[in-house]
């Protein structure tokens, strides 16, 4: 099942959870209207006649407002959660006790933490995640949250930082990365916020209970009509069977992608010691993985390993650890286990913290002496790469890009105070005239203090190779995060007009302005419905025509041949109504109107607009690697993921 597949399998289980979850709400209310019926009779004594007048007349009226007031309780309840989740994965973070890890901390295990989620955010084509630990947590543990990975967080608790080494830990992130490219977030935090509104239900019970317990007797409230500690009992054993099933289907869901992540991760990482050696340690640590903050049960199915002790097995989110070890590790054997001390934990904190990012004595050497061109199939294969095995090469050569930035632009983009000044210095002009002209526009804009920054970062912008510009946009984002909206909206209009101050916008420039600007506003605001509607008709056969030929029009040098690529891309999405080639005018805004018209198609379609779109690039014979980068540049428009495309030789 390759990515595209697995998101639209995402969006089919969503749909499903949110069909049983509905079921479980019809049930509760039948169950209040019950328990609200029994006590209503049971307190009031009928005749016959009286009986029958009262089940015809006021049943259905007292039924109808039960009904309502139940349903919006819960409502109302999962409303109110899920508007306090509105800000993504940092709410759910911070709601569990973590503590935010600044991207340029020098601490020893937060710098090894956050090299590790770098290198994961390069190898999958992510911006990279805020990143938070939970202090007061012993147990090894970890999870990511959010809606979207513009808002994406991943948390680990310090039991996971002092007892696991650098492969052990970059299993774990790998993990969780897999559940962010899955699309597993955004249902997860559904989630939260139906089973929230399912729990007030006994929430309120119980209070009934306790206050009608504080009266007279049982005996003297039901001579006296006051109904309130059965009324409360009811609710909240009502209550309880929703979350009962609440539960179950959740565990259901969350034990299946558990076993995908974990194959995901021994993939990823080629390395099954990491992820395996993690889980034997939670079987062989005193504290396990057990958390101990108030939410450990709402986030349960968010959890790398089981957060707390389940009495029944089919309430657990998660399988046993043992046979998650066996599935790793044929090999293993429960009696073979050995407990792991705290001993191991200076050794594991030494571990790859210096030269997380080592490779060769030369930085560059994957990005010269090559033929800088990309095989189309090792594009086709970075886009449907089969979610199960994903290619564990883009991991290595994460660590070569990371290493290959200049160490300043990279303090940069991992520094709140610098990262403003970051993105002018790559969209500089190299004229001195019309350099001077986009500084006075940063100076206008931002302030001198940010120009003077901006000119010294140029100088190292100038000696980077461009293909590293967008990875190191990635690792830039989690700082453009922390800064006020007001910022990132006027960063996107400083790019914006010191692109088009020489009037020669790039499609990569335009691409790399929009990608930037609409994660920010993603980011701002989570939970948001995407701008893109569905992709039909019309409207969807233009979107084609303009992204189609833009990109031949981009990467040919001929007008004929630019007309026969088009043919060839278009073709495979318009079989039967194949449009005629003209040259892009106006292509910014086409394009604006294309990427955001195409976004809304479905990502089984989409999987194949990529391949189509790849048909045209490289329809001359070759592909180079600056091709690559501006389709994977589109595939960043349309949220579609890419990892970097490994150089090779064209045969």
């Amino acid at each position: 099942m390759n990515f595209f597949e697995h998101q639209d399998r995402a969006r089919s289980n969503s749909r499903r959870m949110v069909f049983l979850f509905i079921i479980a709400v019809v049930l509760i209310v039948l169950a209040v209207n019950l328990a609200v019926g029994m006590l209503f009779f049971s307190f009031f004594e009928f005749g016959a006649h009286e009986m029958q007048h009262m089940k015809l007349n006021a049943s259905m009226k007292a039924h109808g407002i039960v009904s309502l007031i139940t349903l919006l309780v819960i409502g109302g309840a999962s409303w109110y959660r899920m508007s306090k989740l509105r800000s993504g994965g940092d709410m759910v973070a911070v709601g569990m006790g973590g503590t935010w890890v600044d991207p340029d901390s020098t601490d020893p295990a937060l710098r090894r933490l956050c090299n590790v989620v770098e290198e994961m955010s390069v190898a999958s084509g992510l911006p990279t995640p805020h990143i938070y630990v939970l202090e007061a947590e012993k147990g090894i543990n970890a999870f990511a949250a959010g809606y979207t990975p513009e808002d994406a967080a991943v948390a680990v608790s310090r039991g996971a930082l002092d007892q696991l080494n650098r492969d052990e830990l970059q299993g774990v992130i790998a993990h969780e990365f897999t559940h962010i490219l899955n699309g597993d977030m955004r249902m997860n935090i559904r989630m939260m916020g139906i089973l929230y509104g399912i729990l007030a239900i006994s929430v309120i019970g119980r209070g009934l209970l306790h206050s009608g317990g504080r009266r007279k007797s049982f005996i003297s409230n039901r001579k006296q009509g006051g109904g309130g500690p059965i009324l409360g009992l009811g609710l909240m054993l009502v209550g309880y069977i929703g979350v009962f099933f609440g539960r179950l289907i959740k565990a259901s869901v969350s034990r299946q992608r558990e076993y995908l992540a974990d194959a995901c991760a021994v993939q990823f990482t080629r390395n099954p010691d990491g992820i395996g050696g993690a889980l034997k340690k939670i079987a062989g640590y005193s504290s396990g993985s057990q958390l101990k903050a108030a939410d450990r049960e709402e986030v349960s199915h968010m959890l790398f390993a089981t957060g707390q002790s389940f009495w029944f097995s089919m309430l657990a989110t998660h399988p046993p650890i043992e046979e998650r070890i066996k599935a790793i590790d044929p090999r293993f054997r429960p009696e073979d286990l050995e407990r792991r001390a705290s001993a191991d934990t200076a050794k594991n904190q030494r571990s790859g913290i210096h030269g997380a990012f080592a490779s060769s004595s030369d930085p560059w050497a994957f990005l010269t002496g090559k033929n800088e061109n990309v095989a189309a199939s090792a594009f086709s294969a970075a886009v449907t790469q089969d979610v199960e095995t994903p290619d564990p090469e883009h991991l290595d050569h994460a660590v070569q890009v990371v290493s290959a930035i200049p160490d300043a632009l990279l303090d940069a983009a991992r520094s709140r105070s610098e990262v403003l000044a970051l993105f002018p210095a790559l969209f500089l002009a190299r004229e001195k005239d019309m350099r001077a002209l986009q500084m006075g526009k940063v100076e206008e804009m931002l302030n001198l203090k940010f120009a003077e920054k901006v000119e010294l970062l140029t100088k190292e912008a100038e000696k980077m190779h461009p293909l590293l510009t967008l990875p190191l946009t990635d690792l830039a984002f989690s700082a453009l995060r922390q800064l006020d909206a007001p910022y990132g909206k006027r960063l996107v209009a400083l790019l914006e007009a010191m692109v088009a101050m020489d009037g020669k916008v790039t499609v990569f420039e335009y691409c790399l302005v929009r990608l930037l600007k609409r994660r920010l506003a993603e980011a701002q605001t989570p939970n948001r419905k995407p701008e893109g509607a569905r992709c039909r008709g019309a409207q969807c056969r233009e979107a084609l025509v303009n992204i189609f030929s833009v990109l031949a029009w981009q990467g040919h040098e001929s007008e004929t041949l630019a007309r026969r690529a088009f043919l060839a891309g278009i073709s495979r999405m318009l079989p039967m109504d194949v449009p005629l080639y003209e040259v892009p005018v106006n292509w910014e805004r086409n394009l604006d109107m294309a990427l955001e018209v195409l976004d809304g198609l479905d990502f089984v379609t989409k999987g194949e607009l990529v391949q189509a779109l790849l048909v045209t690039a490289s329809h001359d014979g070759r592909l180079s690697l600056e091709e690559a980068e501006l389709l994977r540049m589109i595939c960043a428009c349309l949220h579609i993921p890419v990892p970097p495309v490994l150089p090779e030789l064209v045969a």
